[in-house]
């Protein structure tokens, strides 16, 4: 082409493509975003619901059910998306009523504010007594609308007639935890049903489990539902976009009378330690204990102090190698009471830390966050810099919560879902501009990390052929409390993920650098390449989350072009104070001949690279650093334009201090 081609143009070959779809279909696709949503609207969000609309398309020419179903990962903004899809369908006339259903009320009012913004008081919120039929888009929990249970008069039912609703979007449509909520989607056969989520469930069928209940195909089977994901984008992709924060994985091993935890624990094992009654407090015999506590019964069933204190201390130790305490973390525990049990040894560990080194206290540090349990203390976990920094919880901010400067996650409970896992790790993707956040770490106690690349299964029910009558449930156990256990931890090398074989694979530091070498050189092929993008913009390469984890592995004292030079093209390394040194000595004659005070301006952008590197150098409030003001008499871009152009100048600098 000799030129790209005009809007009407690409058009009228964009129609010519969707030529079989229905009329009504094709004019939605094709409604331009309004300037307010043009602005917000991501490239991947926009695909999407193209994707959706010409799925909806699809159906109605097959006569088809109208399902599709999203796959985006934990905060790339899939309420957003919801938000511009309705707007467009309502802005080519084919919204009548919709509904937008969650299973939280943290994600209700979250979607009602972004609904609200485009719809004004046409979107509304079900709070279970108000039915807000006036409203043309509504907002509702499960709980609000009554079918989390068999309740056959329900709010939905004596509110909402069937086919009541022309779209329905389900968010996080892989839970299936409320039992009946495909209720929802079964009186309202005719609708558009949307379902999001970062992890699609499939249900895994065994020889003795060939078929599932009409409710487990709808809301635990997302794939029989709604059909194959019309569009995927997932953490990695995220990531690599700049849209999510990189994960840095720090593992460690936790060993058990000398075993590693992973295997549970052995009656012979616990011989050798004092065990009771957790509640009664009652010591008890071998005789009384289990052949094997399997690895989840941990901290669950089986009460571990010694291994909570060796968690704590680690963790903490951690903490203060990174820079201080205070960092907003999430603790995922084994349950209500390890979760409070946890937040009070931090809490004694912070305290110990403040006295020891005169610092003042802030409170709260640590505290647990578990159903009713803390959940006050949730709005300041969001936005209280300076109190409420580690939550410990069970299953609260699995998902549903957004707090987008939290810059660790931590299991120290063993997990067993591929989803579950997902979703508690998308606690901490998001970015957060305000405290420079682009990368968390995500702190392993128990392989949960072997779940990255795990398909997103769950086990149907038992088949009702030939039922037969469920066993009596087996009586109660008490917790054991188990004390005088010896627990070590040891500590891995650091991991990250990578896509590879199509699938989020853990790697370490060293196959990291490698992925990281492969991705600049598709990128960059040479050095001189490489050489021209620095020059250039190197903020732009530094700005890749993938490229910034490496450089936070460098050596101290070498600067990041070194870094990435010698990693990807066998540059031989120097220090930034080598680098200054050179400068100094290979162009001496090039300063001489210039202004004193233009010289002494690139001496002082010299002596900033040699403090800072190339980080130093891309500070917008360069040319305001003291230094380099009293080294040009008050104004470097005077005295580097008495020279030539200053931004030419600066690059001249770079191209010198930079030189291979």
């Amino acid at each position: 082409m000799s030129e790209f081609p005009h809007h009407e143009e690409l058009l009228n070959r964009y129609l010519a493509l969707i030529a079989e779809k229905t009329a009504a279909h094709n004019k939605v696709l094709t409604i331009p975003y309004a300037e307010q949503e043009a602005k917000t609207i991501r490239y991947y969000q926009d695909a999407a619901i193209r994707a959706i609309l010409e799925k909806i398309a699809w159906c109605e020419v097959e006569q088809k059910p109208k399902r599709a179903l999203l796959s985006l990962a934990t905060g790339t903004g899939k309420t957003r998306l919801a938000t511009n899809l309705l707007k467009r369908i309502n802005e080519a006339g084919l919204l009548e009523k919709a509904l937008f259903i969650c299973d939280r009320d943290e994600l209700r009012t979250q979607a009602h504010t972004d609904l609200k913004r485009l719809f004004s008081s046409n979107a509304q919120m079900v709070t279970g007594k108000n039915a807000c039929k006036n409203a043309k888009v509504l907002v509702a929990t499960y709980q609000t609308l009554g079918v989390e249970t068999d309740d056959k008069a329900s709010f939905l039912v004596k509110n909402y007639p069937e086919n009541y609703f022309s779209h329905i979007i389900i968010d996080e449509c892989h839970r299936s935890g409320f039992g009946k909520w495909s209720e929802v989607l079964k009186r309202n056969p005719n609708a558009v049903q949307i379902g999001l989520t970062a992890t699609p469930r499939q249900l895994k069928l065994t020889e003795n489990n060939t078929e599932t209940t009409e409710d487990e195909q709808i809301s635990a089977d997302n794939y029989r539902h709604f059909g194959e994901p019309v569009y995927q984008y997932d953490l990695l992709q995220a990531v690599e976009d700049g849209y999510l924060s990189a994960c840095e994985i720090i593992q460690n091993h936790v060993l058990l009378m000398g075993e590693n935890e992973n295997q549970g624990l052995l009656k012979n094992q616990l011989r050798e330690v004092a065990v009771k009654n957790y509640f009664s407090g009652q010591e008890l015999t071998p005789a009384d204990l289990k052949e094997k506590y399997s690895a989840v019964d941990l901290d669950a069933r089986i009460i571990l102090p010694e291994r909570t204190n060796a968690l704590c201390d680690s963790l903490f130790s951690y903490l203060l190698a990174s820079g201080k305490p205070e960092q907003k973390t999430i603790i995922f525990c084994a349950g209500v009471d390890h979760a409070q049990r946890v937040a009070t040894q931090l809490n004694n560990l912070y305290a110990a830390w403040c006295l020891e080194n005169g610092q003042d206290r802030l409170d709260k540090f640590a505290f647990p966050c578990t159903g009713e349990i803390g959940k006050d203390n949730l709005t300041d976990f969001k936005e209280a810099k300076r109190s409420h920094f580690i939550a410990t919880t069970a299953d609260l901010l699995q998902a549903g919560v957004d707090v987008p400067w939290v810059r660790n996650i931590v299991f120290f409970t063993h997990i067993k879902s591929a989803i579950r896992f997902y979703q508690m790790v998308g606690r901490g993707t998001r970015l957060h501009a305000q405290t420079e956040k682009i990368s968390f770490k995500l702190y392993d106690y128990t392989n949960a990390t072997r779940l990255f690349g795990e398909d997103f299964l769950s086990k149907a029910n038992k088949s009702k052929e030939n039922p037969k009558p469920p066993p009596p449930p087996p009586p109660p156990e008490s917790p054991l409390e188990v004390t005088k256990l010896f627990v070590t931890i040891e500590a891995n090398e650091t991991a990250f993920i990578i896509v590879k074989d199509g699938k989020h694979t853990r790697v370490s530091l060293t196959d990291y650098r490698e992925h990281v070498k492969s991705l600049i050189l598709e990128r960059l092929p040479t050095v001189d390449d490489f050489m021209q993008e620095w020059l250039e913009d190197s903020a732009q390469l530094l700005a890749l989350p993938d490229v910034q984890t490496v450089i936070k592995h460098k050596a101290e004292g070498y600067d990041s072009f070194d870094v990435l030079a010698d990693l990807v093209y066998e540059v031989t390394p120097k220090t930034q104070q080598q680098r200054f040194a050179d400068f100094l000595n290979n162009n001496d004659g090039w300063l001489v001949a210039m202004p004193e005070q233009s010289a002494n301006t690139l001496r002082a952008l010299g002596e900033e690279f040699e403090k800072g590197g190339t980080e130093g150098l891309n500070n917008g409030e360069l040319f305001n650093v003291q230094r380099i003001k009293s080294a040009s008499g008050g104004s470097p871009f005077k005295a580097l334009g008495l020279i030539g152009n200053p931004k030419d100048v600066v690059k001249d600098f770079k191209a010198r201090i930079f030189h291979l």
